[in-house]
């Protein structure tokens, strides 16, 4: 398997939402710059830090799993919306 054949989506949005959080908020509250988070959260940014990271799953109460989604190739993108299965374990 190459390792473009998977992708890993970013769901800090969904989190976001669910914890009633703007990335605004959030941004203050982890000390990194809104545009960095924005970058992130869109899938744009090249790297996050762990103690970034660490610090996001700190005040949203939850892990990196419910950050990040990983979707084998040829998986189809999950349902996002609440009560559909992908989310039971946030």
């Amino acid at each position: 398997m190459k390792i473009e054949d998977d992708d890993i989506l970013i769901t800090l949005d969904i989190m976001l939402a669910k914890r009633k959080m703007t990335l605004s908020e959030l941004s203050g509250l982890i000390g990194v710059p809104l545009n960095n988070l924005s970058l992130f959260k869109n899938g744009k940014g090249a790297v996050i830090k762990i103690k970034t990271l660490m610090r996001m799953c700190k005040v949203l109460k939850c892990t990196p799993n419910d950050i990040f989604f990983f979707r084998e190739k040829g998986t189809p993108e999950p349902d996002y919306r609440v009560g559909k299965g992908w989310d039971k374990h946030l």
